[in-house]
């Protein structure tokens, strides 16, 4: 992303991960073939963003 758009001086990009208190990437299936392992990364982000997003919001 920060290739893409040159920055993130407001800090707006986050790794998903982030929301879920780990600072890794997603694991890549292409290069492990654990395609269970980066399904669990992205449940477990995804499910940190609605928590971080519901605490903001409620």
């Amino acid at each position: 992303m920060n290739r893409i758009f040159g920055s993130d001086k407001d800090g707006k990009i986050y790794k998903l991960l982030t929301f879920a208190g780990r600072g890794d990437d997603v694991s890549d299936p292409w290069y492990t073939r654990d395609f269970g392992k980066a399904y669990s990364d992205i449940e477990e982000g995804c499910q940190g963003l609605l928590k971080y997003l519901r605490d903001r919001v409620l």
